[in-house]
């Protein structure tokens, strides 16, 4: 697959000679933040990575609000697909006592990240089947890893969740968000695919969280109602009809080895990829400009009750 390491370090390797000579159009994430942390271009960088820190502790407020008490426990933190480390540093934000790591395959990004953000730690590796990082994390963060959110083949979702799962500490929480579309890990997670006894963790729930744009001005208790609204005022306006995303715009949680959720609680999000109005379990696209998307996140606990 396109999205393998080897795969992705060559095409790494063909954007950044393009940005070096001046024939790089913004199209690919590795050029952008090439780009970007040489001060060439800043704005290329915006359809790949969340750069602006205050979307990144808008989403890491709201994510907090979805993890509660569990952040109390949380001692360290590994963010896969870290990006260029805003969202990492978010999560450093409302976890100042952890240690947080970033890992990335992409060079650009991870410099450009220990630039910025020197509170957090970063690697400049994949995290695959190959990858041993000989450390375990309370919590695992996965946002728009491109294994997840570019084929419905769930073999290779297994390979990446194996992967990350492998990293997790006894009671640790796996946290994964995926925009919404049709060829992603959401469908096979939705569908029951996802082989969860070779996991060793238990059957993934479901709940939601409320949009970024959103989340300073609506309370978190609101936001499935006010999703109703928006969807539908939307949809009328521009004459599109209102999309359910009960089966996408979720977060899963369950925990490894006991076969159900600890808690007897589960977790859930809706948290902007593109441009969401999209606050809960209804949302709306719009045809003219971008649409608006909407994004899944799964949060899983490992091995032990809370």
């Amino acid at each position: 697959m396109w999205f393998d390491p080897k795969e992705l370090l060559a095409q790494q390797a063909r954007e950044i000679a393009q940005v070096e000579a001046g024939g790089f159009s913004g199209r690919g994430h590795f050029g952008s933040y090439y780009a970007l942390l040489k001060g060439l271009n800043s704005d290329w960088v915006r359809s790949h990575a969340t750069v602006s820190d205050q979307i990144a502790r808008s989403y890491g407020r709201e994510l907090g609000h979805i993890l509660g008490s569990r952040l109390d426990s949380i001692r360290s933190v590994l963010d896969v697909g870290s990006g260029v480390g805003a969202i990492t540093n978010s999560l450093k934000r409302i976890m100042p006592k952890a240690a947080v790591t970033g890992i990335d395959i992409a060079e650009a990004g991870v410099a450009y990240a220990k630039q910025q953000y020197p509170d957090c730690t970063f690697i400049c590796a994949s995290l695959d089947a190959d990858t041993d990082l000989g450390s375990r994390y309370d919590l695992i963060h996965c946002k728009g890893l491109l294994p997840f959110v570019r084929t419905s083949d769930v073999s290779i979702h297994m390979k990446y969740l194996r992967a990350c799962v492998r990293h997790l500490a006894d009671g640790g929480l796996f946290v994964l968000v995926n925009p919404d579309q049709v060829e992603s890990v959401n469908g096979n997670i939705k569908d029951g695919n996802i082989p969860y006894s070779d996991l060793h963790i238990s059957k993934f729930e479901i709940y939601t969280m409320l949009n970024w744009r959103y989340s300073d001005l609506v309370p978190h208790r609101m936001a499935a109602p006010l999703s109703i609204v928006a969807g539908r005022v939307f949809g009328r306006l521009v004459g599109e009809r209102v999309l359910p995303c009960g089966q996408h715009d979720r977060i899963f949680h369950s925990a490894k080895g006991s076969g159900k959720n600890p808690t007897g609680q589960s977790l859930g999000c809706n948290l902007r990829q593109t441009a969401s109005v999209a606050l809960g379990p209804r949302a709306c696209v719009l045809r003219s400009g971008i649409p608006l998307g909407k994004t899944a996140c799964s949060i899983t606990g490992c091995r032990k009750s809370w």
